[in-house]
C-alpha cells in the first residue's frame, strides 16, 4: 500500500528547481519522491530548469501552490504532458517567462500559455526560440508582452530573414482588439533590432501598434 506523506513548508516565497535528473527505481513501484504531498502556502515565484519534464510535472502535480503568481520556465515540458502542466500551473499565474531553449520551437507553447493562464498580466519570451502562435487568440488581462531579441546567434540556426519574419508575425498575432488589456510591447535587447527589421516595414508595424492604443518600449 502506498503511503502519501504530507509536508508543509512555510515562509518560502521563491523556489528554483535546477537540473532534475531523478530516476524511478526498477520495477513498477511508485518512486518514493512522488509519495510526498508538498504544500507551499506562501510560494509566489517558481523557476524550473530541468532535464526530465515528466518527472517535474509529476512532482508538481502533488504540490499545493495557492500563492503562485510567477513561473519562469527555462526548459520545455515534454509535449505529452504540456496541456496538463499548463492547466495545473496556470490558473493563478500573473507573470510567465519562457526561456531561450530552442526546444520550445517544437510545439506551440505560447498558445497553450495564453489559453491556460486566464489572469496573466505579463508574458516574456525569446522571439527566435518559440513558434508564432498558430492563430490569434484573445486574452482579457494580458497587459505587457516582453520580447527578447538577444542570444540567438549562439545557436546559428536561422538566417536574418527568418528572424525578421518571426518578430513581425509575433507582433501581429498579439496586436489585435482581442487582447483587451494589452498596452505595451517591451523589446529587450534592442541593440539587435537592426537584424530583425531589415526584411519588413518596421515603421508600418509600429503604426499598427500605435493605432491599437499601444506602445513599443525599447531596452538594450
Amino acid at each position: 500500500m502506498t503511503v502519501l506523506l504530507r509536508m508543509t513548508i512555510k515562509g518560502l516565497t521563491r523556489l528554483s528547481i535546477f537540473f532534475c535528473s531523478l530516476k524511478a527505481p526498477s520495477g513498477s513501484e511508485r518512486p518514493p519522491y512522488l509519495n510526498v504531498h508538498v504544500e507551499l502556502p506562501l510560494l509566489e515565484t517558481l523557476r524550473v530548469n530541468y532535464h526530465n519534464g515528466l518527472i517535474v510535472q509529476r512532482l508538481l502535480s502533488t504540490w499545493v501552490l495557492p500563492s503562485l503568481k510567477t513561473l519562469i520556465l527555462d526548459n520545455p515540458v515534454i509535449h505529452a504532458v504540456l496541456e496538463d502542466f499548463w492547466s495545473m500551473a496556470g490558473k493563478a499565474l500573473t507573470r510567465v517567462e519562457i526561456g531561450p531553449g530552442i526546444q520550445f520551437r517544437n510545439h506551440d507553447y505560447l498558445s497553450f500559455c495564453i489559453k491556460n493562464c486566464p489572469v496573466l498580466e505579463d508574458l516574456g519570451f525569446y522571439v527566435w526560440a518559440l513558434q508564432n502562435p498558430r492563430r490569434r487568440r484573445g486574452h482579457p488581462t494580458l497587459q505587457r508582452v516582453r520580447i527578447h531579441l538577444g542570444q540567438w546567434a549562439e545557436y546559428d540556426l536561422m538566417d536574418d530573414s527568418l528572424l525578421d519574419t518571426l518578430l513581425h508575425d509575433h507582433l501581429v498575432k498579439f496586436n489585435h482588439s482581442g487582447m483587451q488589456s494589452l498596452t505595451t510591447f517591451d523589446i529587450r535587447g534592442s541593440e539587435h533590432l537592426g537584424v530583425y527589421t531589415g526584411g519588413f516595414d518596421w515603421g508600418g508595424i509600429e503604426k499598427q501598434i500605435v493605432a491599437e492604443g499601444r506602445e513599443i518600449v525599447l531596452h538594450r
